[in-house]
């Protein structure tokens, strides 16, 4: 399999520029060299073959090949809002959501969320979503931000209504079955899901969902770690598109 690697400023015509861990990686953990070939992305839905015409410590020269279309990129866009969760759970998240094909992801204050992170953790969380994307085999690789001056109520009523849009909060109260908010096949373009921290939603959060009309949904009666319930619930609503 030939390797792939993300170069957001990837430009048809003009030599790649590759960072100087990406050079590594190719050097010193693939032992790639002269006539090795490598594919690169930047999102634009293509990938773009070259073969190694030099590769040193420092220095990586490459001669273009040819433009590969790819499939596998998700056709639901998919914005997650996450509350904010406690230690490392946040790079598990990025990660197993990217494979499934998220496409932003977004970090909110809640009421019950313990502290928030620092903006300085947004590029380590960019290079594990862009790590993902190569390894899944996607071409494009999600968006992630913290919601600096909005909580999840904010996000809640700023994100209105659309045709062929689908809003669901997910909560371990009452709510709806996965079956009733997503009939199978239902014919849906874009989904927004917000998922709570550790301590779950308060009952004025739920509240503020259901006035704005988004659908409040039970997912089962098994309680799943913070950093896993997304994962879950993409991969079942998923199917129920008949995505999966």
């Amino acid at each position: 399999m030939i390797p792939r690697l993300h170069v957001p400023d990837l430009t048809a015509g003009k030599t790649p520029t590759l960072r100087e861990d990406q050079i590594s990686y190719l050097r010193n953990v693939l032992r790639l060299g002269p006539r090795d070939r490598v594919r690169l992305f930047s999102g634009d839905g293509l990938d773009h073959e070259y073969e190694i015409l030099a590769l040193t410590r420092h220095d990586l020269e490459l001669g273009f090949i040819k433009t590969v279309p790819l499939a596998v990129d998700p056709s639901l866009s998919t914005t997650l809002v996450q509350a904010f969760l406690k230690g490392e759970k946040v790079d598990e998240l990025v990660r197993d959501t990217t494979a499934l094909g998220v496409s932003a992801i977004r970090l909110c204050g809640s009421a019950r969320a313990i502290g928030k992170p620092s903006e300085s953790r947004l590029d380590r969380w960019q290079r594990i979503a862009e790590e993902a994307s190569r390894q899944c085999g996607r071409t494009t690789v999600p968006r992630i931000d913290i919601a600096v001056q909005a909580d999840i109520q904010d996000i809640l009523a700023e994100t209105p209504v659309q045709d062929g849009r689908a809003r669901v909060l997910f909560w371990e109260g009452e709510g709806e079955r996965l079956e009733q908010a997503f009939p199978q096949n239902a014919a849906v373009a874009e989904l927004f899901l917000a998922v709570g921290p550790e301590g779950g939603w308060s009952d004025k959060e739920v509240s503020c969902a259901k006035d704005h009309g988004w659908s409040v949904v039970r997912l089962g009666s098994r309680i799943l770690r913070a950093e896993l319930f997304p994962v879950v619930a993409l991969a079942a609503i998923q199917e129920r598109l008949g995505l999966l």
